[in-house]
């Protein structure tokens, strides 16, 4: 089926350089565990694809999350005025739920990165920014940043660091606290096992860049209690690349 449908979208669609690497963006979208039929369903983002690669549309100036089209889209059609949001890793996300009516928490382990937020999020009653920076392991270890007990990190700057306060800081929070928890910061498979608790019956658990084989443990967790809600592999605003973000469902 994937091949037929290059071969009828290729002549028709890829007419020009931005249709071409979209193409590309949602092909590859397949590898990632889309189904062939989002070679054509994905294309009702091409617009607001295309728009975003200007820099004055990047995510926190456009006032949206960085994650795919289509958990945007899922997140603007559950968030109501009221909701209670807790995320690791702020910007357009923040600035989203905030515009909804949202009340949102948001934990950073950035300074600079938090600075700016914090200057973009003035006059935003309801948003609570924490700034936990990560500590430096001693005596230094190897550790997996597979392991959700590790609090470690891929990320190769920061594989000397421990961020066991940062992905523990939801723990200060009565269970059942948030409608929606998204992971979207350093030591996520961390922050994924500690989130489980915090999430309110019926709502959701938010996973960016799923695809990554070092969230497969963490991932795992959430089989129990929670239900897939969407599992979006596709395309990204302001990338030329596609990611996979998944969301459970609080059963």
């Amino acid at each position: 089926m994937r091949i037929a449908l290059k071969l009828i979208l290729w002549p028709i669609v890829c007419w020009s350089k931005s249709t071409r690497l979209f193409f590309r963006i949602i092909d590859q979208a397949v590898d990632l565990g889309a189904s062939p039929a989002c070679l054509v369903t994905e294309w009702r983002y091409y617009k607001r694809w295309k728009a975003s690669l200007d820099p004055a549309a990047a995510p926190v100036e456009a006032r949206h999350p960085w994650l795919t089209f289509r958990a945007i889209d899922r997140l603007a059609d559950f968030a109501k005025p009221g909701c209670q949001v807790f995320e690791w890793g702020g910007g357009g996300s923040s600035l989203f739920f905030i515009d909804r009516g949202a009340r949102v928490i948001t934990v950073e382990h950035d300074r600079t990165w938090f600075e700016l937020l914090t200057v973009k999020m003035q006059g935003a009653t309801a948003w609570s920014g924490r700034l936990i920076l990560p500590e430096v392991r001693t005596p230094a270890s190897p550790c997996d940043p597979s392991d959700p007990a590790g609090y470690g990190t891929s990320d190769e700057q920061l594989k000397d660091f421990d961020f066991k306060s940062y992905a523990r800081s939801i723990l200060d929070h009565p269970d059942e606290s948030f409608d929606v928890v998204c992971v979207d910061g350093r030591s996520r498979p961390a922050c994924l096992a500690h989130s489980r608790g915090k999430v309110r019956r019926g709502g959701l658990l938010v996973l960016d860049n799923a695809e990554r084989e070092t969230y497969g443990r963490a991932m795992a967790l959430c089989r129990d209690g929670f239900v897939i809600l969407l599992d979006a592999p596709g395309s990204v605003p302001s990338c030329r690349w596609p990611s996979r973000t998944q969301i459970w469902k609080k059963l």
